[in-house]
């Protein structure tokens, strides 16, 4: 994921994700801290409440908007691209 090419935003659509440990939440938190350090925004969807509160209590997701479902993360990530 980190390798992508040509691309200024990501969603990590979580809703299908069942569980979420300290080593996932750790692989998860380097590939978006790579992702930001390109310039790429990271947005998260459908994320489940108690996978939040792990992100959260690991400083993994800090700071990224997070969204309810894909329709409302795609709609927030074509407002970035109009205004950029």
């Amino acid at each position: 994921m980190s390798e992508v090419a040509d691309v200024r935003v990501v969603i990590l659509r979580m809703s299908r994700v069942t569980t979420v440990d300290a080593t996932g939440a750790h692989v998860l938190g380097d590939a978006i801290s790579r992702l930001r350090r390109r310039g790429i925004t990271v947005l998260l969807s459908g994320i489940a409440p108690h996978h939040d509160q792990v992100l959260t209590a690991l400083g993994v997701a800090d700071r990224l908007p997070r969204f309810p479902g894909t329709p409302e993360a795609i709609a927030y990530a074509r407002d970035l691209m109009r205004g950029s």
